[in-house]
């Protein structure tokens, strides 16, 4: 297939590139061009057409990543227009094409913690957290992935593009690998990300699974980890952040895996085919594909 990547020199884009170029024509669109990216690059906005529609030229799938990663260090609504608009207009120029298939960097972020600030206890109604499991966004960033979800969701019904939105979490590299210790000596800091975390090549495992199993639906997927970013059981950290009334489904679950993430797997399962394994508890370099 030509795969064409919206970020493709990012950070978490230059990872993705270099694990699909192996199998598919692979394409980069970003605004600058990197020397790590061995493919194709094309530069451009993804808020303008004409620079999407040359990226997007013969395109079979396109796996959008190209976004403001966060609301710390933007306008509320420089962070909206650009990952919002630009969804859209990447959806656009995808189906123009004639794509068959796109995939969606989205972000646990959609549930609302991350960034909302929501304090104790925290809103959630279940665990573990699956893609039903009720959003609440109310920061810019988490508000704009839930609308990319939607706008998205739009395109399939019309065009009928099959869509697979990862709700991925904090992704690490070797640099965040480093500050593991320093998570589970202060657990109560990263309680707001629901301690998740997912390994940078689990990501891109994940996207290549999602182009080559998933041709047809829209689908919204958790990838976590399995387990935790700290060292104190799972049920510790919810009896402690949690009301006393969340509903704990599959307990067995969490009895057999004291440090498991509190985000539902199974749909990374089912629909793709994969299930994520690399963890902190192995390191980074112990791992194939280090």
């Amino acid at each position: 297939m030509k795969v064409v990547v919206t970020g493709g020199a990012g950070n978490v884009g230059r990872g993705v590139v270099g694990r699909l170029r192996a199998e598919h024509e692979v394409v980069s669109f970003d605004r600058r061009e990197h020397p790590d990216v061995a493919c194709t690059q094309v530069t451009g906005d993804i808020l303008n057409l004409g620079d999407l529609r040359a990226a997007m030229h013969g395109a079979d799938a396109v796996v959008h990543l190209a976004a403001i990663p966060h609301p710390m260090h933007d306008p509320a609504d420089r962070v909206f227009e650009v990952n919002v608009m630009g969804t859209h207009r990447v959806a656009e120029t995808a189906v123009e094409a004639g794509a068959s298939r796109l995939v969606f960097a989205s972000s646990d972020s959609t549930l609302g913690l991350v960034f909302g600030d929501y304090g104790s206890p925290l809103p959630l109604e279940y665990i573990p957290v699956d893609p039903a499991h009720p959003t609440k966004p109310r920061d810019p960033y988490g508000l704009s992935k839930r609308i990319g979800e939607e706008v998205l969701e739009a395109f399939h019904r019309r065009h009928g593009i099959a869509v697979t939105c990862l709700r991925y979490a904090w992704v690490w590299w070797p640099p965040e690998y480093a500050n593991q210790p320093n998570l589970s000596a202060n657990p109560d800091a990263v309680a707001s990300g629901l301690w998740t975390y997912v390994d940078a090549r689990d990501v891109a495992d994940a996207i290549a699974c999602a182009l080559e199993k998933v041709d047809g639906g829209f689908h919204v997927v958790p990838l976590t980890a399995p387990d935790t970013a700290v060292d104190t059981p799972t049920l510790d950290l919810v009896a402690r952040h949690m009301a006393p009334d969340v509903e704990v489904r599959d307990p067995a679950s969490f009895e057999a895996d004291p440090f498991r993430t509190l985000w539902d797997l199974g749909p990374c399962r089912e629909i793709l085919g994969f299930s994520p394994e690399r963890t902190w508890r192995k390191g980074w370099t112990e791992q194939e594909g280090s």
